[in-house]
This record gives structure tokens, sequence and C-alpha cells, in this order.
């Protein structure tokens, strides 16, 4: 067995950013910094990271970039920062092999460059699975307030089907932003954005069309669990959409993942497995965005917490619930 095929004997933490200098400088620290609930560029690096993992009893993470990614910035720049980011997630798999795996950054967009992003992220999703080994691709929840159903994208949903990708998707800005009390877009917004976009991927049917994909939801999957039930009965008043699905509802959102980021509550875990099984609950600390000790909290929440004991079983019995190559046992 070699390092980089070696299985971790614990939590595999699938919701965990990175901050690259060159992501950081390009796309700005103030506006990185304000996605987060405390306003401010977090604090990042790739020593602390690994220090911090220990001390959660977090045997490996896959790192991504979060929101805003890089469709702020000028379209040529987004290729070149998003390659840049990719180069510099693959180092850390390269010089932590049991530690450390990745989800890639992609130039999407839905402006007007939008058809030929879709283009370069197909080859940025080709690069970092052929040369760079990813584990995976991030996509954010919107672009440019064009969300992940959109038929815009249906090019790279076929070729992430035919890859049989595990995509990670991460909440981001909506288009159309709501101001409560200087709450942070990220507090109440960001499972929004989530519950919106599962939702266009539902209702358009691409769920249904790409079942190779392995599709991964932060934040318990926001409301969607909570509201499952809702769509299911007021979907029956309109049969296009229901056609559209290309199935049952349930057994559609009972295939997909889900991390606990920030969401290890009562309420949210009974909504989450109340439609969908235990082994499709994913370790995620969210770290660095959010409180200081965020991924030792994330542990704690996990262990204390009743009516979790099949996720626990699970995480134990199978922490990559098989999504990850890197670390299948050999």
């Amino acid at each position: 067995m070699t390092p980089a095929s070696r299985k971790p004997a614990g939590l595999i933490d699938v919701h965990h950013h990175i901050l690259p200098p060159d992501y950081v400088a390009a796309v700005g620290a103030d506006y990185i910094g304000s996605q987060g609930s405390s306003g401010r560029l977090p604090k990042w690096n790739l020593e602390e990271s690994l220090e911090l993992m220990d001390e959660a009893g977090i045997a490996a993470a896959i790192v991504s970039i979060s929101s805003p990614g890089v469709g702020s910035l000028a379209y040529d720049s987004a290729l070149a920062v998003a390659r840049k980011a990719n180069e510099f997630a693959a180092n850390m798999t390269t010089l932590h092999p049991t530690r450390f795996g990745m989800f890639a950054t992609i130039p999407l967009r839905g402006d007007d460059h939008a058809a030929k992003s879709v283009d370069a992220s197909i080859e940025e999703v080709r690069f970092a699975l052929d040369e760079l080994d990813a584990d995976g691709i991030c996509l954010l929840s919107n672009y440019h307030g064009k969300y992940l159903g959109d038929a815009l994208f249906a090019p790279l949903h076929e070729y992430l089907e035919h890859r049989g990708a595990v995509v990670f998707v991460h909440p981001t800005l909506p288009s159309t932003r709501l101001d409560i009390s200087g709450l942070s877009q990220s507090m109440l917004e960001f499972p929004f954005e989530t519950t919106r976009t599962i939702t266009t991927l539902l209702v358009e049917g691409v769920i249904a069309s790409t079942p190779s994909v392995r599709w991964i939801f932060s934040h318990a999957g926001g409301a969607l669990p909570y509201l499952v039930g809702r769509l299911e009965v007021l979907l029956r008043n309109d049969k296009r959409l229901s056609d559209q699905l290309g199935g049952d509802l349930y057994d559609l959102v009972k295939g997909l993942y889900f991390d606990m980021a920030l969401s290890v509550d009562a309420a949210h875990m009974k909504s989450l497995l109340s439609v969908v099984p235990p082994n499709h609950v994913l370790f995620g600390s969210d770290y660095p965005f959010g409180p200081p000790d965020q991924m030792s909290d994330t542990t704690r929440r996990l262990k204390h917490l009743e009516g979790l004991e099949g996720v626990r079983a699970a995480l134990t019995a199978q922490s990559d619930n098989s999504l990850f190559r890197r670390f299948h046992a050999q």
C-alpha cells in the first residue's frame, strides 16, 4: 500500500477550505472576508490546518476554495487564478498524501462569457482529474444569478456524468441580497442558496440525468430536507415540473450526499436523516470560516448529539463512503 492510497483511520472533512495567496491577492481579502460571518478574512495556513485537524481527530480533509470563487475577476484572469488555485491544492496533496485531497475550482460564469466559460470549465475539470489527480470538483450555488440546474450548464453536467465525478456544491452570494439587521449573507442566505440550487437541479432533471455523479451539498442541504415534503405535494400541481424530475422526488434526494458543516444540532440532523440514509451524511467543518474552534466543536457535537448513532457508525466503518479513490484501501 502506497502512502497516497492509505485509508485514514479517522474522519474525512469534506468541507475544508484553503486560502491560496494568489487567490486572495487576485480576488481581494475584503471581498473574500465579506462572505463569512465575521466579515473578515479568516486566518489560514497549512501548518495550522494540520495542527487543528490533529486536535479534532480529523484524519484527512478534501480542500476547496469557498465563496466567492473566481467569478468576480475578468474572464482571462479567472481562468488563470482557478488554475493556480488548483495547482496549489494539488501541491498540498503531494506534500501530505494521507492528509489532503482536493476539490478543483473551475472558472464557470453566468454572464456574457457564460458559453465559453462552460468549455473552459470542462477543460479545467479534465485537467484537474487527469493531471492533478483531483478528488472531485467544487461548484458554487449560482454563477451571476444562474443556478446550477440552468440549461446553460448542460454540457458541463454531461461531462461530469461522463467522468462519474464527485461534485461538492458550496453556497455563494445570491444575486438579490437581503440585508437584515447587518447579518452576514452566510448566516441565512447561504443555506437558502443551497436549497435553491438543489431544487433547480431536481426540477430541471439534472439529478435524474446524472446518476453517475456523486453530488455533495453543504450545510445539511440548507432548508431542503425540511421542505422536501412540501415540494413533493405541490409539484403534483405542475405536471411539467413533475415530469422533468425524472423520478420519485424522495428517491432522488435519498441518493444525494450532505455534509454536516455548521449543522450538527438536533433540528438539522433529524430533518436530514428523515430523507437520507446515515451513510450519505458526511463530516464537514467549514474551516477556517466560522468560529476559531470550528473543527473541534463539530467533532464534539458529532460525538455527543443523540440520534446520530447511525451516522457515527457509518463514518467509523467507511469514512470515505467510497467517494474518494485516494483513500481506498488497497
